[in-house]
């Protein structure tokens, strides 16, 4: 085998080798447990004391971010709707949700 067909056997197998962990994290909910920690640690900063947080497995939109429901702790506390980095991002932190429009094509 040629020297350049060696190296691009190798750059395959790579990119399937990282598309495979990719899939792993997403689905096997590394993105969840990495915003669930990522949540709290964001409402700790705004001095919210937290009841619970939720946050979904998926990055369904592919911005490095998966959608959190943070439950502040008190009677008629109101859910926060954020948005937190997944674990595999460059991402940081939370923000909040980036507005979206929904198209009906009927």
């Amino acid at each position: 085998m040629e020297n350049g067909a060696f190296i691009k056997v190798l750059f395959g197998i790579g990119v399937i080798g990282l598309i495979v962990w990719a899939l792993a994290v997403n689905v096997g909910g590394g993105n969840h447990d990495a915003a669930d920690q990522t949540a709290h640690d964001y409402a700790s900063e705004l001095g919210i004391e937290v009841k619970a947080v939720s946050c979904t497995r998926m990055d369904t939109d592919g911005d490095g971010y998966v959608a959190c429901t943070i439950m502040p702790a008190g009677d008629g506390a109101q859910p926060i709707m954020v948005e937190c980095a997944g674990a595999m991002t460059f991402n940081d932190g939370c923000r909040k949700p980036k507005a979206s429009i929904r198209v009906h094509n009927d």
